[in-house]
């Protein structure tokens, strides 16, 4: 879920692939930096993308972490193209995220699936399969919770630049 400029997390299974990293309930990152930030964000516009980070950015959490607003607003413009987001090694130095929007009724996000791997384990096929079940579950999710989904599936998803 979104709490301001962060993200909340409500559930978690973690896997023994990231034993670096462990998600919480309630833990809290920042959403400019997280693949559920990033999908939350994709269903703002610009504008207030921009009021939202109007006193800058969090302190970075990596290397990789976006340092600038307009290298965050190209993050959300890449994951609206490619109906994902994709967090590389944003939040954690070694893990991958990829994330989706769970739209409501009012076809508005109101909250956010992820699955994490080890960037090491990234493969074109492991990133396929992972596109695939994450947008089959926000939209399963999103349908049960009112949402009207246009037409697209996972496939073509994995299939964008």
């Amino acid at each position: 879920m979104r709490d301001g400029n962060d993200v909340v997390y409500i559930g978690a299974r973690n896997s023994e692939n990231t034993p670096w990293f462990n998600f919480r309930v309630g833990m809290r990152l920042p959403m400019a930096f997280t693949a559920t930030g990033h999908a939350f964000m994709s269903q703002m516009s610009d504008a207030e993308i921009r009021y939202r980070f109007r006193d800058g950015l969090p302190e970075p959490l990596t290397r990789n972490s976006p340092r600038e607003l307009d290298d965050v607003l190209t993050l959300v413009t890449q994951t609206r193209e490619r109906g994902y987001s994709l967090d590389l090694e944003y939040v954690s130095d070694g893990m991958v995220c990829f994330g989706a929007a769970v739209l409501g009724a009012a076809n508005e996000a109101v909250a956010g699936v992820a699955v994490s791997l080890p960037a090491a384990e990234r493969t074109s096929e492991t990133d396929q399969r992972v596109v695939v079940t994450l947008t089959r579950m926000a939209r399963t999710i999103s349908e049960r919770m009112g949402a009207v989904i246009e037409e697209q599936t996972g496939a073509d998803l994995a299939k964008r630049p």
